[in-house]
């Protein structure tokens, strides 16, 4: 999964939008309780100017990381 994650980090500071979304969702197919992978969507929405988007998985994020000891900033 980190492949995909970090080439969808890429491909989003690239401005690749539609191909970073394609990897974020297909991780999200094989780990959706990653909250890893909702980073990666809330950097993609934040570098899109969709703030309310990024915020919402931005939260999604904190409530998959649970109480693992992972600190979101």
């Amino acid at each position: 999964i980190k492949p995909r994650l970090y080439l969808a980090r890429l491909y989003t500071m690239l401005g690749a939008y539609h191909e970073a979304e394609v990897l974020l969702n297909d991780a999200k197919k094989l780990q959706p309780k990653n909250f890893r992978v909702y980073l990666g969507f809330m950097e993609l929405f934040r570098e899109q100017g969709d703030l309310a988007a990024a915020d919402r998985m931005l939260d999604k994020a904190k409530r998959t990381a649970g109480f693992t000891g992972v600190q979101i900033k």
